[in-house]
């Protein structure tokens, strides 16, 4: 617990050491500017040189407050550190334009005119943490506004990533349907690859039984060509036969005929007789 709260120190230290240069370099300018030594006339015991010194320094302090719990960072500290002082300088100078010898009345101990002076400060370093309230409810509105435009681009963001993991899922279920579907177009390759390879047994089978068949077959031509050429054979033999029998037929029809010339020349001699 008490580390957590001490987590803030190095940034609490960073802050307070860059205030106090801020605040001993506004001493130095403002001792520069005005004419008399105010250290000198408090410790001479003159009131209003404490007064108007207090209230200036005061005035400087209040707006390097504001800057230091509104700046983001040390730079923006720094630069509205500078313009407090800028502010207190400045407001010096217009106090002195009503009260010309201000500055040796303050001197002199009088209490009025350093009273004036602390009110001059006083007034421009309320409008300075005025202005800086305001530049930093500006720049909240700003980073409001901003941090609202974020938001409604990480809204659509969302939106957009939502809409992807719809699509994606969707191509998801998409992908496993096509994985399912070829899965199941696979199974039904490898049905259709093994009644394939079914069918190519078969048809070796058929070649085999068509091989054999084909030497049988081969057999019986070999076989029906011997009959041929015998049958072929005992042709040419009942034709030679044929032949021999119409040459016999003819020698038998020129016998016939002469036979019948004889009987033909007997009977005539017959009858003459």
């Amino acid at each position: 617990m008490v580390l957590q709260s001490l987590s803030g120190l190095p940034a609490f230290l960073i802050y307070l050491v860059v205030a106090l240069v801020l605040v001993g370099t506004y001493l130095y300018f403002y001792l520069w500017v005005t004419p008399h030594d105010e250290f000198a006339l408090v410790r001479a015991d003159r009131p209003g040189a404490a007064i108007s010194l207090g209230l200036s320094l005061l005035g400087f302090a209040l707006p390097l407050t504001s800057s230091i719990a509104h700046a983001d960072n040390i730079v923006d500290m720094v630069i509205w550190g500078i313009v407090a002082l800028a502010v207190q300088i400045g407001a010096y100078y217009l106090a002195r334009l009503p009260i010309p010898d201000l500055s040796q009345r303050i001197a002199n101990g009088e209490v009025a005119p350093a009273i004036w002076l602390g009110a001059v400060g006083s007034a421009p370093r309320e409008a300075a943490v005025a202005a800086k309230a305001l530049v930093g409810g500006r720049l909240e509105a700003e980073a409001i506004g901003r941090a609202g435009e974020l938001a409604k681009k990480a809204r659509d963001a969302s939106g957009q990533i939502s809409d992807l993991v719809t699509d994606v899922d969707v191509s998801a279920q998409e992908a496993r349907c096509s994985i399912t579907d070829v899965a199941q177009a696979m199974g039904q390759l490898a049905e259709a690859t093994t009644l394939i390879g079914e069918m190519i047994a078969d048809q070796r089978h058929v070649a085999q039984m068509i091989e054999v068949n084909a030497s049988d077959s081969a057999g019986s031509a070999d076989l029906i060509a011997r009959r041929v050429g015998q049958v072929a054979i005992a042709a040419g033999e009942a034709v030679e036969l044929s032949m021999q029998i119409v040459r016999s037929a003819t020698d038998l029809s020129q016998i016939a005929y002469g036979l019948q010339d004889a009987t033909s020349e007997f009977l005539s001699k017959l009858r003459a007789a």
